[in-house]
């Protein structure tokens, strides 16, 4: 939502999508917010608070927030009930502090990149490193995550990890990513973007996978390994200037 918007912008906007999707009510609303520099994001919040009580929306969520505005905007009174995060193997930065805050709150995780935009899959495993910059921009993001957790040699041994666990379940290493992703504490969902059917079965192996102990043991023995990303959900992508902010589409509602 644009850091700009008055409480007629953002009731504007609800209308919009009201009208454009043919409802009364919407499900979900989930606000994020680009610039914390911009201190209005308690406001809109506020506002889609009392379009909720008017019954234009069910319920609220936030998208990357940090730890302490999560805590802030639920303790002043606004309702959220779920809070979209990157979380996967590969970036853990939802558990460093957010999924206490989410706990304590009753507050359920909607999890996107557990696949790194297609790269936890056999496609990327004994494959050299590819040089930036990507065409994909997808890849590109993901690809700068893999250098934070610890390097293209350190990601090929988690590839390899997830292959072997993935062999004897008869699964792909994408499901077993996904799978790693729904066990973690307060992870409601995990958010999917396929470019094909193809891809369907996979994917939808992830939800009667049981990891056993052991296949947990092996992942964890790479993950103890990884430097990183660390700090809070979102925090690197919020540094202006920085390599994962230059990346970053930050004109959503322009159009």
């Amino acid at each position: 939502m644009l850091a700009s918007y008055s409480k007629d912008a953002v009731a504007h906007a609800i209308e919009r999508s009201l009208t454009r999707l043919g409802v009364e009510r919407l499900d979900l609303v989930q606000l994020h917010w680009w610039d914390y520099d911009v201190p209005r994001y308690a406001e809109v919040a506020r506002e889609l608070a009392r379009l909720q009580a008017q019954g234009k929306i069910r319920l609220l969520g936030l998208t990357n927030f940090d730890t302490a505005r999560v805590e802030a905007l639920v303790d002043t009174g606004i309702p959220i009930v779920s809070h979209q995060v990157q979380y996967s193997l590969l970036d853990r930065r939802p558990a460093a502090t957010m999924v206490a805050a989410c706990r304590a709150r009753d507050i359920s995780l909607l999890c996107y990149g557990s696949l790194a935009g297609g790269l936890l899959s056999e496609r990327w495993l004994g494959v050299e490193e590819p040089p930036f910059p990507h065409a994909n921009r997808s890849l590109t993001k993901y690809h700068l995550i893999i250098q934070e957790f610890g390097g293209w040699a350190l990601f090929q041994e988690l590839l390899a990890v997830l292959a072997g666990i993935g062999r004897r379940h008869g699964v792909s290493i994408g499901s077993v990513a996904i799978r790693h992703v729904l066990d973690r504490p307060q992870v409601a969902a995990a958010i999917v973007g396929a470019t094909s059917t193809r891809h369907l079965a996979a994917t939808l192996q992830a939800i009667s996978l049981t990891l056993t102990a052991e296949d947990c043991r092996a992942v964890d023995s790479v993950l103890a390994r990884a430097p990183g990303p660390d700090g809070d959900v979102y925090t690197l992508e919020r540094e202006k200037g920085g390599a994962h902010a230059r990346i970053m589409r930050y004109d959503l509602n322009t159009s």
